[in-house]
C-alpha cells in the first residue's frame, strides 16, 4: 500500500517478510558480541499471548539489552502507544501498552531496551536500532508514527 501505512508487528513475525527482518537483526546483534537470545513470544496453543519480553535478549559487558522488532511498508512507521485506549478499543499497530510497560520495568530495573525499526517506502528504506528512550519521547509527544528521513536519524547500525 503506497500512500497508506502497512505495519507487521512482531506478534504477527510468523512467516515471510517479519522473518527476514528479525533474521537481520538478530545478525547484527550477533555481530557486536555477546551473549544473544531470541525470546519466543508466549503462546495459549497456537494463539500469541499479549505481553512477554521483548524479541531479543542481548547481554554483553555485564548489560542486559532487549530488542523489540518493528516493521513496516508504506509511507510511515507505526510506533503504537503508551497506555491502552480507555474504552477498551483496539490499541494501534506499534509498540503496545503492555509492550512499553515491561520495557519501562525493564529501564528501570538497569537494563537497557531498543526498537530495530526498519521502514520500506516508496521514499526509501531506514532500518537500525532506536533506544526505548527516544521511541518513549516520540509516543509521550503523541506522535502517532515516523517517517523513513526521522527514523534514518535516530536509527543507529548496532548496540
Amino acid at each position: 500500500n503506497v500512500t497508506g501505512v502497512q505495519t507487521v508487528c512482531s506478534s504477527d513475525l510468523v512467516s515471510g517478510r517479519g522473518k527476514q527482518i528479525e533474521g537481520e537483526c538478530e545478525k547484527l546483534l550477533r555481530a557486536g558480541g555477546g551473549f544473544v537470545h531470541r525470546n519466543e513470544p508466549r503462546m495459549a496453543g497456537r494463539i500469541p499471548v499479549r505481553g512477554g519480553l521483548p524479541d531479543y535478549t542481548l547481554i554483553r559487558g555485564g548489560v542486559a539489552h532487549y530488542v523489540e522488532v518493528k516493521h513496516g511498508q508504506g509511507t510511515s512507521l507505526r510506533l503504537g502507544c503508551l497506555t491502552a485506549p480507555p474504552d477498551g478499543a483496539k490499541e494501534p499497530a506499534g509498540v503496545t501498552s503492555i509492550q512499553a510497560a515491561t520495557m519501562d520495568a525493564i529501564e528501570a530495573a538497569g537494563g537497557r531496551c531498543y526498537l530495530y525499526a526498519r521502514l520500506d517506502s516508496p521514499h526509501g528504506s531506514a532500518a537500525g536500532f532506536v533506544s526505548w528512550r527516544v521511541w518513549r519521547g516520540w509516543l509521550a509527544e503523541g506522535r502517532l508514527s515516523v517517517r523513513p528521513v526521522e527514523l534514518a536519524a535516530v536509527a543507529a547500525p548496532g548496540i
